[in-house]
Order: C-alpha cells, then structure tokens, then sequence
C-alpha cells in the first residue's frame, strides 16, 4: 500500500518543495500502518509548519525543508494538488 501511495505522489513531485511534501505525506501513511503514533503526529506537525528548524524535520522525517513564510504559497499549491489527487473535485 505504501508504495501504492508514493506512485500516487509522483506528480507532486514535480511542484517546487513537491519531493519532501510526497514523503511527509508518505512518511504519514507510514506511521499509520505500523501504529506509530509519534511518526503520525510529526507528519501533521510538520503539515500545520509547526516546525521551527529544518534539522528538527530533518531528525524526525527525514526531510530537508519546513513550511514557513517565506514558502507558503507554494505550500498551498501543493496542499491543492494533493486534494485534487485524493479526488476532490470541488464542488
């Protein structure tokens, strides 16, 4: 299933800061199939940018960049995307 999820992502990829949106989101899918609690808690932290350190991500999931103003607008497109993928139309 997991690889499933990453194959899915692919296209987000291709967004600026896509990579390390697609493992979040992965990294997510992770801890819930191993009932890791603390994996799924810091893949949300990291999507509501409560990180304050890329080495904090980094140590934690593995990734190279945080969510903060100076990159938020490219954030919320790849949080658009990423909801059209999971199949919202918008209504």
């Amino acid at each position: 299933m997991l690889r499933e999820i990453k194959n899915q992502l692919k296209p987000l990829q291709e967004l600026v800061s896509g990579f390390d949106f697609a493992t979040v989101i992965s990294r997510y899918v992770e801890g819930f199939q191993a009932h890791n609690d603390s994996l799924m808690s810091s893949a949300l932290r990291w999507l509501r940018a409560e990180y304050r350190t890329k080495t904090e991500a980094r140590e934690n999931l593995d990734v190279r960049s945080i969510i903060d103003d100076v990159q938020f607008y490219d954030y919320l497109k790849l949080f658009a995307s990423f909801v059209k993928l999971a199949g919202y139309s918008g209504c």
